[in-house]
């Protein structure tokens, strides 16, 4: 019976010794945690993608203004994609100091011509107040050039209407024709300097 409590005691004493193998496995335990040097071959995980995790600059937005009476595309960078409010702010406040020093212009600048855009399906529509229809015919076909061109830069945006006290508006085109129907990039594309 001794014997047999003995071999039992064995046992118990081999079993825990097992069970406490794990812990024990020749790293000291430490009080603070501490960067460990990346290990040869691996990369450093990627962040997980997303707009909250981009890093500044990263999203390049075309804002169309003016040089030498022809629409060129200004490329402004944000972290997030635009929002078409964003857009109206942009064509509103006009060209920065750096891009005026570059010789940009705008044909909107000093008037708020922008009361409101929706967006339904890819046709932004957007509503206008006199002052826009009041300027010379070459400002008049490039302040809407300018909008339809930066509102179409969007991905999600295929054409631009205008209206004015909630009525379609006849607009000038960048031949000089007239429409009230949806307008496009490529009406005002001989406006458009080279890249």
């Amino acid at each position: 019976m001794t014997r047999r409590l003995a071999t039992l005691a064995t046992l118990a004493t081999l079993a825990t010794a097992i069970a406490l193998l794990p812990a024990g496995c020749g790293v000291p335990a430490e009080q603070t945690p501490r960067e460990l040097p990346p290990s040869r071959g691996l990369s450093e995980p990627s962040p997980p993608a997303g707009p909250d995790q981009r890093p500044e600059g990263t999203v390049a937005q075309p804002i169309y203004f003016l040089r030498n009476d022809k629409l060129v595309a200004v490329v402004r960078r944000a972290r997030m994609p635009a929002t078409v409010d964003d857009l109206r702010q942009a064509l509103l406040t006009g060209p920065t100091d750096a891009e005026e020093d570059a010789d940009i212009t705008s044909a909107l600048t000093g008037t708020t011509t922008i009361t409101g855009i929706r967006v339904v399906g890819t046709v932004a529509t957007v509503e206008v107040i006199d002052s826009l229809t009041d300027t010379s015919r070459t400002d008049e076909i490039l302040a809407f050039g300018q909008i339809v061109c930066t509102l179409t830069s969007q991905p999600d945006i295929t054409a631009v209407a205008f209206t004015r006290n909630g009525q379609p508006l006849d607009i000038p085109r960048g031949d000089g024709s007239l429409s009230d129907q949806p307008t496009t990039a490529e009406h005002y594309a001989a406006l458009i300097a080279p890249a």
